[in-house]
């Protein structure tokens, strides 16, 4: 990935009830809370900085496209290529259905028919909801309520830099933008209960 510079997690773009707060924000490795610095979110204890790039805060510190794993190596070499910038940019219009009727047969459930039954599922669940592997926020910005705020992961910096540009431009206020972007969960113990909401 391109050196990028990082910037403050509190954009001044951003008005004050879309401004996320710190304090959802932890370490993912030892799930102590994060303090904004100069160079990004800052772990006291594992004396790590998560840099902040285009406004979305890092939390991989390894370099993906050496994981043993080969999806997350995939990504690592992939990410933020002018190939899959341009797949993400049709993720959801062209990718989306194609992979819907690989996995389900033709004719399977539609993206908005998906999206109907996630939001079903989720019911009347108030408060926070982590949506983990949110790619550009697909689900998340489509159950986002007023009362029911959607922090999204993923580890593709292109697909969350889409999430991004699709909440700015939708108006999603309680979409949470910018996703961090991880492999574990970085934020407080608490928010990993959060999906049993979901179903059993």
């Amino acid at each position: 990935m391109a050196a990028q510079e990082s910037q403050d997690i509190r954009s001044p773009k951003k008005s004050e009830e879309t401004q996320q707060p710190l304090g959802v924000y932890a370490c993912p490795t030892c799930k102590r809370e994060v303090e904004l610095g100069p160079d990004g979110l800052y772990c006291r204890v594992c004396a790590v900085t998560y840099p902040i790039l285009d406004g979305i805060p890092d939390f991989i510190v390894e370099k993906l496209e050496k994981s043993s794993n080969w999806t997350l190596r995939m990504i690592g070499k992939r990410d933020s290529t002018i190939l899959l910038d341009f797949a993400v940019d049709v993720y959801e219009t062209c990718v989306y259905p194609v992979v819907c009727n690989l996995y389900g047969g033709w004719r399977s459930t539609s993206l908005k028919q998906l999206a109907h039954e996630v939001s079903d599922i989720v019911g009347s669940q108030d408060g926070l909801i982590l949506d983990v592997a949110c790619g550009p926020g697909t689900y998340g910005r489509r159950i986002a309520s007023a009362s029911r705020t959607i922090y999204g992961i993923d580890a593709c910096m292109s697909m969350l830099r889409r999430g991004v540009r699709y909440v700015e431009r939708g108006n999603f206020p309680t979409f949470t933008s910018p996703a961090p972007r991880s492999r574990r969960c970085p934020s407080q113990p608490v928010c990993l209960t959060l999906p049993s909401a979901l179903g059993p």
